[in-house]
């Protein structure tokens, strides 16, 4: 399964639940590869290119967020974390973790 910067717009009280979910569906020993912006305050545009916007975008800690996958019953086989892409307009750095399911 892929989480690819979806889990970004999921406030920090109710990421637990939506990766309870994201558990729910993997078999055991299904690999989940979750991606997201990290290592900023949580970002509240009001504006993306000229049109009117309500959106956040949280930004979880890479260790934080292995921590809850694993009390999910995942057990993180990677996390890495890159610096940002400034030239393609990224503010912050991003992160990966791989993750499978407990059999």
């Amino acid at each position: 399964m892929v989480a690819w910067y979806s889990l970004i717009h999921v406030p920090p009280e109710a990421l637990p639940g939506a990766v309870a979910e994201l558990v729910r569906v993997l078999e055991p020993g299904g690999w989940l590869l979750a991606a997201f912006q990290t290592d900023a305050e949580t970002f509240r545009p009001n504006q993306l290119r000229d049109i009117a916007v309500s959106l956040e975008f949280h930004r979880p800690d890479p260790a934080a967020f292995g921590k809850l996958l694993d009390s999910h019953g995942l057990d993180v086989d990677a996390t890495t974390v890159r610096a940002a892409d400034v030239e393609a307009g990224e503010r912050t750095r991003q992160a990966y973790v791989l993750a499978r399911r407990r059999a």
